[in-house]
């Protein structure tokens, strides 16, 4: 059939216009038109069919419904039985959404099937062997799901390394992971001193019966990097893994990027389709969005004090909050399907009208500080901690391990500069500044408490309440909404609360060099008294006493070292203000101890010295004068020798000065020394004494003999007196655990300046500070004082200041008292706009309940531990400890002071007695260059056993603290590392000798700390989005997905599963549908772009276990490519109508009114014939005029298209319907989008009310193997089936089968239709004159078996129609030739309906003739059509007023043409008519 053609140019025979005609029958008889069998029904069905899929065994299931009952039964084409398998209200069809269904066998014989409604109801899936368990929830696609309880504890018995742990999993099936990442859980931390040892067990519970295997993933956080690995598949009746070693071959490295991936619950979509082993859907809606958040900022809060023994953070994982810090807080909602929705933001609480008053007073820094901006007046909730103090719990007190709630309160008041978005989603709080979590500050909780001489810390956590579950727009409860999650947003970036620590006052001491202050660090703790210990001028020891000492008393209130473990720790950047906590309170143990690898030294007294001294001058004396040179005289006689006793001279015999002379002076002292005898030695010094007086010399003469012999005396001395200790050092440790609060008015301060000061002398704006020897700490300067302790440290004294010199190293018990402090920055706009946040915390597992209150919410980033901080101060910069010296070694400590002048020293240099020339050498009264003046001992005069050395009195080296205080951090303190050669103070390790060993206290603290103990619970999978619930994007029509890849002997059910990856979004167009070309073919059909092509499974990239787990995308590694490019979409399609054979898959496009054919390549078949009549008639009219029309793809209750192939007659069949108001209506009829509905002024009309509207319906088919149109047909169905053998129509209830029934002819769904076809003599242009026609017919009738057949020789068509472009025959009522001549004249006589005439034919073997024949046409001048032609496209009649039957035979003229069309009809065919040749009798006109 050739629509286009001009006549003038078609061949001869060219059909123009078949109707119900048909090219082959049981006998064949191809190519030859003849009359189409027409249907017979084969079955009813109870309710409309909406949707049907063929199942493997070759019968059909059906979906069916006349929206009131819902039911899916199975269609034998066999057998044409229907049978009902599941009816229930549940399915809940719909006759406006179709449904689009598939089918798989599965690996037990059994069938399922899974279909798709456009979204109306759920994607669903059923057994069809399983029908009697079959419920609404159990046969969804997307399973509902309660996520398991995960737990992870510690272990023993492994190899693990230290770092932190957390562990979840995947549901699995067959070792492929499917779904989300579940329940991860908050990091728990391993720690060992000799790492490698630990192990960890996993407990899962409350699995989902649903999944029978789960894959756990276990990550390990160590030295600061992740890593994640899957450990293994396990049933799940695993409830208990054990895991010792993270490096086991078997365990699968997985990146942590496929964690965070989520899996989207497709929960519906518009279409199913699939091909050999994949499930598709297409245009996929995920889970609803509750309108969820007005009632999220109705949920209340309030802080909790969970009160843990101090050492808690060795085992326990309970991570809490910062004290008067904000936080900011979203809740998600679990689905039934186990995801997550969107985030919604939750609210601190609501201001009081004391929160808002104006704060004012010191702690307003703001109005001192010079700024360059106006600074609005602060209010008290931004100068104040307005939280409540904690209210006790009730209970009697018993705390274990895991610790109790301790007390509650209500939050501070908080607020950002910025705002909730002024929508109608935010309640009454839109447009209104967002509302922080602020928790209180320490003096209304405070971070430890002591009971009954124990310490114990307290976190701080969230608990929320007036939790309800969301609504439904009826206002009933949305029970799809299981329950919810607390997530926050992570502080990193957010922080207002810098760093915690404490402070101690800074000190300075005047540098006469300079005539400038210079500041040093207090030292061990905060003493504040003037420094006993340094001199701002060198001291020394004169006249058995200490002068010049002048000690340090500068210190002041405006200028601290801050200790924080965030200075040691990531050294982090301070804020611009400090806040003063408490004032805190140790008591202090500590005692002097020697040096250690100090030499030994050896200070001779002042009694050696004289001893020396007089001995020497006696022998030098004697020596000069000499025994030979000098007499005996009266005057020399010793019984006037000043004041000797005579027991001496008695014992020695010593009774003139000659004896006196030949005393061995030399032998005798050493002797002394030897014996260490001070009697002895006594009586050495009177006999030097009565030696020089009895000699009388006053002349210097012997003095350089006289050094050089008290040098050898001194040597003696020394010789025989050994060593002693001299040098000493101060060590001590303070665990800060008393607090007293701090009055208004001195808690809050700017920071004018802060430096890191390490060892050195460093620059600041005020001048320099000396750190040299000193610990590491923060330079803080305030803009303001603060007030000045109430509780007194007395932590710095000297030995004779703590009153120990009688037992020097016995325990000393002091006081020491600091500031705890806060480091903070001004945030106004905290955590930004809410729709910024992308960045949250887990702060628990899932909670799957609905509860009004929920549990106690850790997940925090603060932890509570005792930190140390050694606060060392060495008073030299050399000793001689560093340097391994043998005792006695020589070293004069006053050459390297280190911080102004150390008060006690020692010079250990040999005394030499050169060193007495001098002026005045003789005048020994006012001698001061004794050995006495080679040092300034503490506790001086307390040695009464040895009167040749000093001892009993020692120097200082160094005094040392060890600062120990609770404190806030970012870090798991309790795990901070021990370095074996520099060991921290700790429970583990409390040796003060070994930390502030003197080979050791050189060197900086060492803070060693693995970050992977800090790790927060950020594997939030994944990153909730923060979406406008009222206008979230649930739907994507032009998204495909695909499920895992299914094969018969899979014992699970893959295509339920969509992974992350395996999804296509099409950029182009609106998505229409996918029709299964081949197995390895898809063909994607849109509204607004060509068409597409992808490869199917061979494609599937499913090489190893990572790209599988999260969905490989490998359908879609190569994006589809476009069959074809134009810039008018050709080839796109409107109606998901479609239909794959053996020749091709076709589809319409309505829009552009054309047809095509995919085989290899794109084929408009449309162009063979009727191209230009398909782009006028194709398009559905009625969308024209109502374009909102919801049923426009809907052949059963709407307009749209059905494809069809008949595997009998290898004929195509596109069928439209369409409908359009008739002209008289056309302005009346309205139609409401909202009700799906016509109306007639305010009354409901259907399409098929045949008053209002008008039928454009039609039926073409196409016959491939010749690559041809046949023509049209009167029958057009709801639906079609594409059985093995036969094609079957649905129509309203019925199943009818086409093309079997050969008894039967263009009769359709039991109405009869004629048989025409029209075709064309053509002349090529020259004029002719018909003069009579003839064409060879043949017709048989058949038996019911189709086979045997009767050639029926006088049936002929019952009317023909002669016309050209300006004449026509008139309706020609065919008669067969009587056997009477006579009666032959009657003929032609007109039609009773004056629409023709009545003629005669003749048949003569097979051929007819007809020749009763002429123009009848009214006036072939007048513009009158000879035909109406109906809006349909397809059908026409003759029109009354272009013909006059009643012409004389006379004006009848021949039908005189280029070409003539010829039609041919049979009204009520009861045969098949096979029309074969047809012959026409000419001759050329005249004219």
């Amino acid at each position: 059939m050739d629509l286009d053609i001009n006549t003038s140019l078609v061949k001869n025979d060219t059909i123009t216009y078949a109707r119900n005609a048909t090219m082959f029958s049981q006998q064949g008889d191809l190519i030859f038109y003849q009359t189409e069998m027409g249907n017979k029904l084969v079955t009813n069905i109870p309710f409309p069919c909406i949707g049907h899929e063929r199942l493997p065994d070759g019968t059909f299931i059906l979906f069916l419904t006349d929206n009131v009952s819902s039911e899916i039964g199975i269609f034998n084409e066999f057998d044409f039985t229907y049978t009902k398998k599941l009816n229930a209200s549940w399915l809940n069809f719909d006759k406006s959404n179709l449904v689009t269904a598939k089918s798989k066998e599965n690996f037990d014989g059994t069938f399922n099937i899974y279909w798709a409604d456009g979204r109306r109801n759920p994607d669903r899936v059923l057994n069809l062997s399983l029908i009697s368990e079959a419920t609404e929830e159990n046969t969804r696609m997307a399973k509902l799901i309660t996520p398991p309880q995960v737990d992870i504890n510690k272990s023993t018995a492994g190899v693990l390394p230290n770092g932190s742990y957390q562990a979840g999993l995947f549901h699995s099936i067959a070792g492929q992971k499917i779904g989300e990442f579940y329940s991860v859980t908050l990091p728990i931390s391993i720690y060992n001193e000799n790492n490698n040892s630990g192990a960890i067990e996993i407990d899962v519970s409350s699995f989902d019966g649903d999944f029978i295997e789960y894959q756990l993933v276990v990550i390990q956080t160590t030295l600061n990097t992740t890593t994640a690995k899957i450990v293994g598949t396990f049933p799940s009746s695993t409830s208990k893994i054990h895991i010792s070693n993270f490096n086991s071959p078997e365990y699968i490295s997985i990146p942590i990027g496929e964690l965070v991936i989520s899996n989207t619950p497709w929960i519906a979509s518009d279409q199913i389709d699939g091909n050999n082993q994949l499930l598709f859907r297409v245009g996929v809606e995920t889970i609803p969005e509750p309108n969820y958040q007005e009632k999220a900022l109705e949920i209340d809060s309030e802080y909790v004090l969970y009160q843990v023994p101090e050492n808690y953070y060795e085992y326990g994982d309970k991570v809490g909050h910062y004290r008067d810090e904000s936080y900011l807080y979203y809740t998600q909602l679990l689905h039934e399907t186990g995801v997550y929705s969107s985030a919604f933001v939750l609210r601190g609480r609501d201001a009081t009208p004391t929160d808002v008053q104006l704060a004012s007073g010191n702690d307003v820094y703001e109005s001192s500080v010079p700024s360059c901006t106006t600074i609005s007046p602060l209010k008290k909730f931004q100068v104040e901690n307005t939280a409540s103090s904690f209210v006790r719990t009730d209970g009697e007190f018993s705390i274990g391990c895991e610790g109790r709630e301790y007390g509650y309160g209500q939050l501070a008041y908080n607020e950002s500069t910025d705002t909730y978005p002024d929508e109608e989603r935010f309640g009454r709080y839109r447009g209104k500044p967002i509302q922080l979590f602020k928790f209180p500050d320490e003096a209304k909780a405070p971070r430890y408490s002591v009971i009954e001489g124990k310490n114990y810390i307290n976190i701080l956590g969230i608990r929320f309440y007036n939790i309800t579950a969301p609504l439904k727009e009826d206002g009933t409860i949305d029970t799809q909404w299981k329950g919810y999650r607390i997530i926050r947003v992570d502080r990193r970036g957010n922080k207002t609360v810098i760093s915690r620590g404490i402070l101690t006052n800074v000190r300075s001491f005047h540098d006469n060099i300079t005539d400038k202050d210079v500041f040093y660090s207090n030292y061990p703790y905060n003493d504040l008294s003037p420094d006993q210990l340094l001199s701002e001028t060198q001291t020394t020891f004169k006249n058995n006493q200490e002068e010049d000492y002048t000690a340090p008393s500068k210190f002041y209130l405006n200028k601290f070292n801050f200790y924080s473990p965030h200075n040691y720790i990531g050294k982090y950047a301070l804020g611009d203000e400090i806040k003063i906590e408490t004032e805190e309170v140790a008591e202090v143990e500590g005692n002097f101890q020697p040096v250690y690898k100090h030499p030994k030294g050896r200070l001779l007294s002042l009694f050696s010295f004289w001893l020396a001294a007089a001995m020497g001058g006696a022998q030098a004396l004697l020596t000069t004068i000499g025994k030979n040179t000098y007499k005996s005289s009266s005057e020399s006689d010793l019984t006037i020798t000043a004041g000797v006793r005579f027991d001496i001279q008695k014992e020695y015999k010593l009774e003139t000065v000659d004896d006196l002379i030949g005393l061995d002076v030399i032998g005798l002292t050493t002797d002394a020394i030897k014996a260490l005898d001070p009697t002895k030695v006594a009586d050495i010094i009177k006999i030097a004494v009565l030696t020089i007086a009895a000699l009388g010399l006053k002349a210097l003469a012997f003095t350089f003999i006289g050094i050089q012999y008290a040098n050898i005396i001194i040597d003696a001395i020394e010789k025989f007196l050994g060593f002693t200790e001299y040098a000493y050092q101060y060590n001590s440790h303070g665990l800060f655990n008393k607090q007293y609060s701090v009055k208004n008015g001195f808690k809050r301060r700017h920071v004018d300046e802060y430096r890191y000061l390490g060892r050195g002398i460093i620059s600041l704006k005020d001048g320099l500070y000396q750190n040299s020897g000193s610990s590491n700490s923060v330079y803080v300067e305030l803009n303001q004082d603060i007030a000045q302790f109430t509780n007194t440290d007395t932590t710095r004294k000297s030995a004779t200041g703590f009153g120990v010199c009688d037992n020097i190293t016995q325990k000393i018990v002091s006081q020491a008292v600091t500031y705890y402090s806060t480091s903070r920055r001004n945030l106004p706009n905290q955590y930004g706009r809410i729709e910024s946040n992308t960045n949250f915390i887990i702060t628990h597992n899932n909670f799957n309940t609905f509860e009004t209150t929920s549990p106690i919410i850790f997940g925090g980033d603060c932890f509570i531990n005792r930190f140390s901080v050694q606060n060392k101060h060495q008073f030299f910069t050399q000793n001689l400890s560093n340097f391994n010296y043998p005792d006695g070694a020589e070293f004069d400590y006053r050459q390297y002071r280190n911080i102004a002048y150390p008060r006690f020293w020692m010079n250990s240099f040999k005394y030499d007695f050169s060193e007495l020339i001098s002026k005045d050498v003789t005048n020994f009264s006012t001698f001061s260059r004794t050995v006495a003046s080679r040092h300034n001992l503490d506790c001086k005069g307390n040695d009464d056993e040895n009167v040749f050395r000093v001892d009993d009195a020692y120097f200082y080296t160094s005094y040392n603290g060890v600062m120990e205080f609770f404190v806030e951090s970012d870090f798991n303190l309790s795990l901070r590392e021990v370095d074996e050669l520099y060991p921290h103070y700790s429970d583990k390790f409390s040796s003060l000798t070994e930390i502030f060993r003197s080979d050791r206290i050189d060197r900086d603290e060492i803070f060693k700390y693995d970050q992977s103990f800090s790790k927060q619970a950020t594997e939030i999978f994944a990153q909730p989005q923060l979406k406008n619930a009222l206008s979230v994007q649930q739907y994507d029509k032009n998204r495909l997905v695909y499920s895992l890849p299914a094969y018969q002997e899979q014992q699970y059910d893959n295509w339920l599963y969509f992974l992350s990856n395996n999804s296509y979004l099409f950029p182009i167009g609106n998505f229409i549908s996918l029709h299964r070309v081949d197995d390895e073919r898809i063909l994607f059909l849109f509204d607004r772009s060509s068409p597409y092509i992808t490869m199917g499974t061979n494609q599937l990239q499913l090489k190893d276990g990572t790209e599988i787990q999260i969905g490989s995308g490998g359908l879609f590694a190569q994006p589809p490519k476009g069959i074809i490019y134009t810039e008018n979409a050709y080839g796109n399609a409107q109606n998901r109508s479609a239909v794959t054979c053996h020749f091709g898959t076709f589809f319409p496009s309505e829009r552009q009114g054309r047809f095509f054919g995919f085989d290899s390549s794109l084929s408009e078949i449309s162009r063979n014939g009727i191209n230009k009549w398909g782009s006028f008639f194709l398009p559905v009219k009625l969308i024209t005029l109502f374009p909102e029309f919801k049923d426009k793809d809907n052949t059963l209750i709407g307009v749209g298209f059905t494809t069809s192939f008949d595997p009998n007659s290898e004929m195509i069949y596109f069928s439209k319907k369409d409908y359009y108001p008739k002209d008289e209506y056309i302005n009346d009829i309205t139609y409401n989008s909202t009700t799906n509905q016509f109306y007639y002024t305010d009354i409901p009309i259907s399409l098929t009310n045949d008053r209002f509207f008008e039928d454009l319906s039609l039926t073409i088919s196409y016959f491939p193997a010749l690559k041809g149109f046949v023509g049209f047909h009167d029958w057009n169905p709801d639906s079609s089936i594409l059985g093995e053998k036969s094609l079957f129509t649905i129509k309203e209830n019925g199943i009818w089968q086409h093309s079997k029934d050969c008894q039967n002819y263009c009769n359709y769904y039991g109405k009869q239709y004629p048989f025409e076809i029209e075709y064309v003599i053509s002349n090529e242009f020259q004029v002719k004159t018909l003069s009579s026609l003839e064409y060879y017919l043949e017709c048989y009738k058949y038996l019911p078996d189709c086979i045997n057949r009767t050639h029926l020789l006088n049936e002929n068509f019952s009317h023909a129609i002669i016309s050209n472009s300006e004449q026509t025959s008139g309706l020609l009522k065919l008669n067969l030739s009587p056997t009477n001549p006579y009666d032959r004249y009657l003929f032609p006589k007109k039609l009773e309906n004056n629409m023709g005439y009545d003629i005669l034919f003749s048949k003569k073997e097979n051929k007819y003739r007809i020749d009763q024949f002429s123009d009848v046409t009214n006036d072939r001048n007048s513009d009158t059509h000879l035909f109406f032609h109906s809006k349909n496209g397809w059908t026409k009649t003759i029109n009354p007023k272009a013909i006059n039957i009643d012409k004389h035979p006379y004006e009848r003229k021949l039908f005189r043409h280029y070409d003539i069309k010829i039609a041919l009809i049979k009204e009520i065919p009861i045969s098949r008519m096979i029309m074969k040749l047809s012959l026409a009798k000419q001759i050329n006109s005249d004219r």
